[in-house]
């Protein structure tokens, strides 16, 4: 009898253990395949957590030589290109909206505490989301934007910059505050508006002549749609500070 109930004791044990390494094996497969389904995301090239992604695209446009693609990621520095007739909407890392005009050259390097965007051609608009604080001196090039002809510190929030030819850049303060210098380092002053103020840096050797401009190549409606991007509206009454 004691054989017996041991046998059959031994038995239930017996079917017991192997459902609970069956199980276990189960277990251990499905958390593989879910880790390598994991991987393939986090590989791929679209959105992924700490960088920037694409927002829109019309025509032909590429990232880092890569045809761009609504969502796709866009890493902390790369290269956007647009070709005739096209545009490309993204969002950079630390918030910031970035609208790339046709037949724009556009880098984007740095990182969220010091982001600079370079222009080579053409010519691109902006919304860049302040911390709702004033931004003092040291933070003021925190965010810079840079062409052949002048550097701008970017204290907020909406602007446009184009190179009308070379060694000519337009920029509109469009509603904000921008501090200005030469590529060579020499400040050339802070600009602001509430709407829009247009001007014209033209390079003279190590120098740099300013002039003032009418409004060109962009309008409200840019800009406001940019601002919606990030679920902000553009108070055109005041200067953000």
């Amino acid at each position: 009898m004691i054989a017996s109930g041991s046998y059959l004791h031994h038995g239930l044990d017996t079917g017991l253990s192997s459902t609970v390494t069956s199980v276990r094996r189960r277990v251990r497969w499905s958390g593989l395949i879910l880790f390598i389904l994991l991987m393939a995301v986090m590989g791929s090239p679209a959105w992924a957590a700490g960088s920037g992604k694409v927002l829109a695209v019309t025509g032909s446009a590429e990232v880092d030589g890569r045809a761009a693609r609504i969502g796709n990621s866009v890493p902390s520095e790369a290269l956007l290109v647009t070709g005739p007739d096209s545009f490309l909407e993204v969002l950079t890392p630390e918030g910031a909206v970035v609208r790339v005009y046709p037949e724009s050259n556009v880098r984007l390097s740095g990182s969220s505490f010091r982001r600079r965007i370079d222009l080579f051609a053409g010519s691109l608009a902006n919304f860049v989301v302040r911390t709702g604080r004033r931004l003092g001196a040291a933070r003021a090039r925190s965010f810079e934007i840079r062409t052949p002809t002048v550097v701008a510190g970017v204290r907020g929030t909406a602007f446009f910059v184009g190179l009308e030819q070379p060694g000519q850049t337009y920029l509109c303060i469009c509603n904000g505050v921008l501090h200005m210098e030469h590529p060579a380092g020499k400040d050339l002053g802070t600009i602001e508006a509430a709407h829009h103020h247009a001007f014209r840096y033209q390079k003279a050797g190590p120098e740099a002549s300013t002039s003032e401009a009418p409004g060109l190549y962009h309008d409200d409606g840019v800009m406001e749609a940019l601002a919606r991007r990030v679920n902000r509206k553009i108070d055109w009454s005041r200067i953000p500070k």
